[in-house]
């Protein structure tokens, strides 16, 4: 949509399944990134979800050039580009809520993107992070589910504890830590032993309305453990918010905290049969923005790919999801049946 000042704007109202996107037709009329993505090729223009989605995109085109890209005086293309980037940059800036608001740099750090829609914003969201590689895992439509099949067990249990480090009684100390693992695994039914067992602390300076949560260093619980517990803090404290306090200043050790997880038994990755797909052998236009253009665009299976790395632009289209590798990026199958897209010009894009 456009504000007052015709600045495209992307949510906080969704299409939602219904009316859903314009090209669904089934109702609904206002422009989605859905249709946008549709517009530039990215999707199938026909049908999504291997046909059981049907797509029109001249409802898609209609409702773009209706809505946006007439009262900017844009062409479509130009006003679809602009939608899809809008959305990267809302995104953007969730990414950035869980890492550099949090002192931590993106650069370090893999995309996995997931959803039926990650790969398709995944490499340009990568780039503007400055992030060098993309990782679209199988099924990535449904991943989250699968993830919930896949992952173990785990439970997390607190405890208030607020008492200075330096005036901690270590037998009240050890007493509640014990406890917590004791009802961690009463609950998740786990003979002593079974579980995993991590402990973790939240501190904070004295006068803080705010306490972080810090990974409790081994070993048993004595004097010297609270002051390595003192110094994890301290650290995780200047490397978040750029600053450390001097010696003066007490620590508050606020909430004691366990986390137990049972391992499953079921396979810790997913069958190569998932990969396995017929090969798809057609292509469609494709627009990647001013410095591309519209390219002919290649549309394959996941399975065509292999460990050699592919140079784009290809779209990967599953039941699950779509892949786009731009024209400067590639691509490749690990061992593991991931698509793998190196980015390119990641370290020279502003974030």
């Amino acid at each position: 949509w456009l504000d007052k000042a015709d600045a495209i704007k992307v949510g906080p109202r969704s299409a939602g399944a219904l009316p859903g996107p314009a090209c669904y037709d089934t109702g609904g009329a206002e422009p989605t990134v859905t249709d946008a993505n549709v517009v530039l090729g990215f999707l199938n223009d026909t049908a999504l979800a291997g046909g059981s989605v049907p797509i029109r995109a001249e409802l898609a085109r209609h409702a773009i050039e209706t809505r946006i890209a007439r009262p900017l005086r844009r062409s479509l293309l130009d006003t679809a580009y602009g939608i899809h980037n809008v959305a990267n940059t809302a995104m953007m800036r969730a990414v950035k809520s869980v890492t550099t608001y949090r002192g931590r740099d993106p650069r370090d750090f893999v995309l996995f993107a997931f959803g039926g829609n990650g790969g398709v914003h995944g490499v340009e969201l990568a780039r503007t992070l400055r992030i060098r590689r993309v990782v679209v895992p199988p099924a990535a439509g449904v991943f989250s589910a699968i993830g919930l099949l896949f992952a173990p067990v785990e439970l997390t249990l607190t405890q208030g504890f607020l008492r200075r480090t330096d005036a901690v009684a270590l037998p009240d100390l050890v007493a509640e830590y014990e406890r917590l693992v004791r009802e961690v695994e009463r609950q998740m039914g786990a003979s002593p032993g079974q579980a995993t067992l991590r402990r973790l602390a939240e501190l904070r300076y004295a006068g803080q309305a705010y306490e972080l949560s810090v990974e409790a260093p081994p070993g048993p619980l004595d004097p010297a453990w609270l002051r390595a517990l003192e110094q994890i803090f301290i650290a995780e404290h200047e490397r978040i918010y750029g600053r450390r306090h001097g010696g003066g200043n007490a620590i508050e050790l606020v909430t004691l905290k366990i986390i137990g997880a049972i391992p499953t038994s079921r396979p810790t990755r997913l069958a190569r049969q998932i990969n396995v797909g017929r090969p798809i052998s057609r292509e469609r236009m494709a627009y990647f923005g001013s410095r591309f253009g519209s390219v002919a665009t290649p549309v394959i299976a996941r399975a065509q790919l292999d460990r050699a790395p592919r140079g784009g632009p290809f779209v990967v289209e599953e039941y699950e999801g779509t892949i786009v590798v731009p024209p400067d990026c590639r691509a490749w199958l690990d061992d593991g049946g991931n698509v793998v897209i190196d980015v390119a010009d990641a370290d020279r894009t502003s974030p």
